[in-house]
């Protein structure tokens, strides 16, 4: 049984329309299907008069515009470049095997799950990571011939990779390309073939070349503690019979070398030994 409207119409019972089809008390709906006094409701009952979404059920509800991350928004100031600079400080500070989502969100002060809108998993952040470092590989080298200037190059790379001992471990143990390093391997073979090699020995040259790079630093920067231990149980292995290693021994020993660049510059040495130096 309805009860009676503020116009006499009668009211339906759950009190929002009037049995006559006139607008019940509350003013929340018409007959007809046109817009109530307030303007909460559209005809079909879809679209308030601003054109925003509201519900289809006919009850007014507050709608909340969908961003790119649905009704949440992402944390201020978190970005793929920020993500991958914490990361970075991870890796400095203790080492590739702490790399985790949950440490590189901690180094943020944020939850881990933010960063899945920057970032889609740990191989994804491993590869940006490697991008980053290779966008710094140095491309315009000092000299003035070929030799010199690859010489720089190469030397310029050692250094920049040997600070970031994980980097070789990651190249030879992951199938990790960064389009940001193809500059440097353009620079490189430019110069070999300027010093008088053909493009395909200058590929072979430069081949040569990365190898003793990336053999050198997993040799002796990717695991510094290993590194140390090999170079003590050497330096006791018994060398009398061996004049040559008994001469050199402590050389090849001793901690504090770094002769990659001597090496790579007998390399190219040998490399161009029966070219024209150009440039």
């Amino acid at each position: 049984m309805g009860t009676p409207g503020a116009d006499g119409s009668t009211l339906s019972p759950d009190g929002t329309l009037s049995s006559d089809g006139t607008l019940s008390p509350d003013g929340t709906l018409s007959p007809d299907g046109t817009l109530s006094p307030d303007g909460t409701l559209s005809p079909d009952g879809t679209l308030s008069p601003d054109g925003t979404p509201r519900a289809v059920t006919g009850v007014v509800v507050a709608a909340t515009p969908l961003g790119r991350y649905g009704h949440r928004r992402p944390r201020p100031g978190l970005s793929r470049a920020r993500v991958v600079d914490a990361a970075l400080q991870v890796v400095a500070r203790v080492g590739l095997d702490g790399l985790t989502m949950r440490a590189v969100a901690a180094e943020l002060d944020t939850a881990t799950t933010s960063l899945y809108r920057h970032i889609a998993d740990r191989e994804a952040l491993l590869a940006a990571m490697l991008a980053r470092v290779a966008s710094h590989l140095p491309v315009n080298a000092p000299g003035h011939t070929p030799l010199e200037r690859l010489t720089a190059r190469l030397v310029g790379a050692h250094d920049l990779l040997a600070a970031r001992p994980w980097v070789p471990y990651v190249l030879v143990t992951g199938q990790y390309v960064a389009a940001e390093s193809l500059a440097f391997d353009e620079a490189n073979l430019a110069d070999l073939v300027a010093a008088g090699l053909a493009p395909i020995a200058a590929a072979i040259a430069y081949r040569g070349c990365w190898h003793l790079l990336v053999g050198e630093l997993l040799d002796q920067h990717a695991l510094p503690a290993a590194v140390a231990a090999r170079r003590r149980r050497r330096a006791a292995l018994p060398v009398d019979d061996l004049p040559l290693l008994a001469s050199v021994g402590p050389a090849l020993a001793d901690p504090a070398a770094d002769t990659f660049a001597q090496s790579v510059a007998l390399l190219l040495r040998a490399a161009l030994a029966d070219t024209t130096t150009a440039d």
